[in-house]
């Protein structure tokens, strides 16, 4: 496990606790003490696959949203980079439409875009990576095959793909889930519709 890794559970405890209080902070969190340095990928992912249990159990839908959406908001901040990088391939073309259709000529690695009448499907296929895998967040991507966890999970990436596109696009956007590969889907995929 590393520090960053580390950084982001205490993340999600101090988040818990925000919203939800000590009280639930401490019953999701349990064993979070226990993780380490010496901690493996998949015992890693298996501690998050029960705070997300933990978490549905104690919690109401919008307290969870709102928990790993600023998860998912703290994620952008530190992987700024990478949505920098989404940001500057938008600004070469002209329209939003110019930029799909060159994206889905040559989509990055893992990943697809495409319309929907007016709104926007970005997918994510975490097993075609480089690396194939289950998750393209380290805090999961070592659950094991057959194993699922609940979407409340991916209110994180939600989160992200929403701060991702507001600033390619220089507006507020919505975005919601549709499938997730970590809950049982094939791909993730990620409605954004545009705010008008």
């Amino acid at each position: 496990m590393t520090d960053k890794q580390i950084a982001m559970i205490r993340e999600l405890g101090a988040n818990v606790r925000r919203v939800a209080g000590e009280g639930a902070a401490g019953a999701v969190m349990q064993g979070a003490s226990e993780l380490n340095a010496r901690t493996d990928s998949v015992a890693l992912a298996e501690w998050v696959e029960g705070a997300m249990e933990r978490l549905d159990e104690r919690l109401l839908k919008g307290q969870r949203e709102e928990i790993m959406a600023a998860c998912g908001r703290n994620c952008a901040k530190v992987n700024h980079r990478a949505i920098e990088a989404f940001r500057k391939r938008r600004a070469k073309y002209p329209t939003l439409d110019d930029f799909l259709e060159a994206e889905s000529k040559a989509p990055m690695t893992g990943t697809k875009l495409w319309r929907d009448g007016s709104a926007i499907i970005q997918a994510y296929r975490p097993a075609e990576f480089s690396y194939p895998m289950r998750c393209y967040c380290s805090l999961v991507s070592g659950l094991p095959s057959g194993r699922s966890m609940s979407s409340t999970y991916c209110q994180c990436s939600r989160a992200f793909v929403q701060q991702m596109w507001q600033e390619a696009l220089g507006q507020p956007v919505s975005v919601d889930l549709l499938q997730s590969a970590i809950s049982g889907g094939t791909e993730c995929h990620f409605c954004i519709t545009l705010q008008v």
